[in-house]
C-alpha cells in the first residue's frame, strides 16, 4: 500500500492559524506549569567528625525556607578513623570520599542510596592523606612524603599512585592543596615546604593533566626574599605556597604565600602551555609589610561594580591579623582592613551578598626553628557585605555562647543560612561543664539578618564541612 507523506503546510490547513496560536502560547503555558511545580527547598551538608568510638561522616538535611531539620544522622563511623579530616562529594551527589590522617585504612568511599543505609568501602592510599578532591568518577588525594593517589570511585580502588619526588625535577615534596579546573581537564597542586635537608623541594605550583597525572607545568616560585627564610630551619626557605586560586575567567593562577606573608599571581594560559610567565607578589598584611601576615584562608567573590572581574578575600593568621581584597586581573590590592588574627575560611553567600567567617583564633608566629601554631577561638562570627569593600573594617558580628570553629553555607545561591560549629557555653559551674562535655554544637545563622535561627547538638566533634 502506498502512503502519501504530507508536509505540515499541506496537512489540515484549516488548523494552521490555531497551531500558530498554540506555538505562541506554549512558552507561557510552560512557565506557568513550572511555577506550579513544587520546588526543592532541602539543603544538605556533610561533615567529618571525631568521637570516642571513632570518626566518620554525618549528614544534616535542612529545609532552607522553614529551617526545619529533616535529618541529622551518622552516615558512616569507623573505630580506626581517629583522625577524620577532609572530604569531597561527587558531582551527582551520590558519592562521598573522606580521608583519615593515618597510614592504614585512611580513606573511605560512602555511596548514598535513597531509602537505604549508606554503602561504605574502605581503602588505603600511600602516606598520610590530606587534600582530597573529586572530578568525574575519580578522586585525587595528596598525602605526605610526596604521595599522590588517583582513586576510581566506582571500583573503590587506587588506579594510579605517583610521587612528586619522582615525577618532578628537582624532586618535589608534600602536596598541600589541590584545585580541579572547571572543565576537569587538569589540576593544580601546591607544594609548600622543602624536605628536611632539602632532598626534595616545595615552593612550587604544579599543573597536571587529568586523569593521566602527566605534568604540564612545574612552576618553581621565585625565592626573592631570603631575609624571610628561617636560618635555623632548611624546610622554610621560600615563599611557602599554600591555598590555590584558579580563575580562567581572569586568566589568573594564584596562591597564598605563608612564609612571605603575601599572595602570588601569574598568567594561567602561559602555565598551561608549560612556559610560565612572570610571578607577581603582593603583601596581604594591613600595613603592606612582608613576612608578618601568614595568610592561609581565602575565598573568591564577584566585583561589586565590575561584572567581568573577580576578587579574593584573604585573611591572616599572624600577629597583625587583618586581611585584604585583591583584584585578580589587576594583580593589586583593592582594600586592606583590620580584623582579628585567625579567622577561618571565609565563605561567600550570593543569596545574601555576604562573606561569612568564624573566629577560630589560629595564631602563627616564627619560633627559632619553626613556625608555631596556637589557637584561641572566640565565639564570634563575622559578616562582611560585599557591596561596599571599604566597609570590610566594620563587619556585622554575631556572638555565639561558646568558642567557634568552622562554618559552611547551607545552600549559598538559594539560602542565606550558614551552619557554624561551636562548643557549649563556657563557664566554671558543673551544669555548664556537663553541657560542654556532650561535644560540639551547630548553630544555624541567617547571614542576611545576623540572627541565630536554631542550634542543635553535633555528632562528635566536626572537623570539615561541605554543602551538597
Amino acid at each position: 500500500m502506498k502512503t502519501d507523506h504530507l508536509t505540515t503546510s499541506q496537512a489540515m490547513p484549516y488548523h494552521s492559524a490555531f497551531n500558530r496560536r498554540c506555538l505562541w502560547l506554549a512558552p507561557i503555558v510552560a512557565c506557568v506549569l513550572l511555577l506550579l511545580l513544587p520546588t526543592r527547598s532541602d539543603a544538605v551538608i556533610y561533615y567529618t567528625f571525631a568521637a570516642e568510638s571513632g570518626g566518620g561522616i554525618a549528614l544534616l538535611d535542612i529545609d532552607a525556607q522553614t529551617t526545619e531539620v529533616r535529618r541529622h544522622e551518622v552516615l558512616f563511623s569507623e573505630p580506626g578513623f581517629t583522625k577524620p579530616h577532609k572530604l569531597a562529594v561527587s558531582h551527582d551527589q551520590q558519592t562521598l570520599i573522606m580521608v583519615n590522617e593515618s597510614t592504614e585504612q585512611n580513606a573511605a568511599i560512602v555511596r548514598l542510596e535513597e531509602g537505604e543505609s549508606a554503602q561504605v568501602q574502605l581503602l588505603t592510599v600511600n602516606g598520610v592523606p590530606d587534600a582530597v578532591v573529586v572530578f568525574g568518577k575519580y578522586a585525587l588525594i595528596g598525602a605526605d612524603k610526596g604521595h599522590l593517589a588517583l582513586v576510581d570511585l566506582d571500583k573503590a580502588e587506587v588506579v594510579r599512585a605517583v610521587n612528586t619526588r619522582e615525577m618532578l625535577k628537582p624532586a618535589g615534596h608534600k602536596v598541600e592543596d589541590i584545585v580541579i579546573a572547571p572543565d576537569q581537564s587538569y589540576a593544580v597542586l601546591s607544594l609548600q615546604k622543602d624536605q628536611k635537608g632539602q632532598k626534595s623541594l616545595g615552593n612550587r605550583l604544579v599543573l597536571i593533566k587529568l586523569p593521566s597525572l602527566e605534568v604540564i607545568c612545574d612552576l618553581q616560585l621565585p625565592r626573592t626574599r631570603p631575609a624571610l627564610h628561617n636560618p635555623n630551619n632548611d624546610t622554610e626557605q621560600g615563599p611557602g605556597p599554600e591555598v590555590i586560586v584558579l580563575s580562567p575567567k581572569t586568566n589568573r593562577l594564584g596562591v597564598s604565600l605563608d612564609f612571605y606573608g603575601g599572595f602570588a599571581l601569574t598568567d594561567l594560559d602561559a602555565a598551561l602551555r608549560g612556559k610560565p610567565g612572570p610571578v607577581d607578589y603582593v603583601s596581604t598584611a594591613p600595613d603592606g609589610a612582608w613576612g608578618t601576615a601568614f595568610p592561609d584562608r581565602l575565598c573568591v567573590i564577584p566585583h561589586p561594580t565590575n561584572a567581568g572581574a573577580e576578587l579574593i578575600v584573604v585573611l591572616n593568621s599572624g600577629d597583625v591579623g587583618g586581611g585584604c581584597v585583591i583584584d585578580l586581573a589587576a594583580k593589586s590590592v583593592v582594600t586592606r582592613f583590620e580584623a582579628p588574627h585567625g579567622l577561618e575560611t571565609p565563605t561567600y553567600i550570593p543569596a545574601a551578598r555576604v562573606v561569612a567567617t568564624s573566629h577560630a583564633g589560629k595564631h602563627k608566629a616564627i619560633a627559632p626553628d619553626k613556625v608555631e601554631k596556637t589557637y584561641a577561638p572566640s565565639g564570634q562570627v563575622l559578616l562582611y557585605h560585599v557591596s561596599n569593600l571599604e566597609s570590610f573594617g566594620s563587619p556585622k558580628v554575631v556572638d555565639l555562647p561558646g568558642p567557634v570553629n568552622r562554618l559552611v553555607a547551607i545552600d549559598p545561591t538559594r539560602s542565606s543560612l550558614v551552619a557554624v560549629v561551636f562548643d557549649g557555653p563556657t563557664g566554671k559551674d558543673a551544669a555548664t561543664d556537663a553541657k560542654r562535655a556532650k561535644g560540639s554544637q551547630l548553630a544555624l545563622i541567617d547571614t542576611s539578618t545576623g540572627k541565630v535561627v536554631t542550634t542543635l547538638d553535633a555528632h562528635g566533634k566536626p572537623q570539615r564541612l561541605l554543602h551538597r
